[in-house]
């Protein structure tokens, strides 16, 4: 059995160039948190009900991007809590209950599944899949999220067989 590692933990101990999280709620003090334990850039997807205003982004490295549900009815949100960090040779992937909010680390019971990536595989590229069909959905920065989408998907490794693993989405 693996040793338990707290959200912040997994990320600082992954080195990595690139980081996109997805999440509904998100508090100032976490998106902190996660730059102060990120190597790299870091691109927040939120519900676009769920504003940040971020004065000090880390030195541009935090983009914050809401992101706005196709069928407009209050019950629809933007939900998924993803994170993907890109390093030189693999991905991490994490994904759970967890929103980026104080309550998610501090009081509620949450659970998160981690497993590291390669870059050729269906999983990695069917996640990757996900986040640029959110592309039309944003209200700002759609540059900052294709040019992101690029450097995930760059890859010098040949494709490897399937293993059948995909992410399911659906609106």
């Amino acid at each position: 059995m693996k040793s338990r590692k707290d959200f912040f933990q997994t990320i600082n101990s992954f080195p990595h160039s690139q980081a996109i999280y997805l999440t509904f709620t998100l508090d100032k003090s976490v998106i902190n948190k996660i730059a102060e334990y990120s190597y790299g850039n870091i691109i927040i997807l939120h519900d676009y009900r769920q504003g940040v205003s971020l004065k000090n982004n880390w030195n541009n490295r935090v983009a914050c991007i809401p992101v706005n549900t196709f069928s407009q009815h209050q019950q629809n949100c933007f939900h998924p809590k993803l994170a993907l960090l890109k390093g030189d040779n693999k991905a991490k992937l994490l994904l759970g209950s967890a929103n980026l909010s104080k309550d998610a680390f501090s009081k509620e019971k949450e659970i998160c599944f981690e497993a590291d990536l390669d870059f050729n595989s269906e999983l990695y590229n069917s996640v990757i899949d996900y986040i640029a069909s959110l592309i039309p959905q944003t209200h700002t920065s759609t540059d900052i999220l294709k040019n992101a989408i690029r450097k995930f998907r760059f890859s010098t490794e040949q494709l490897q067989k399937t293993t059948g693993l995909k992410l399911i989405y659906g609106n």
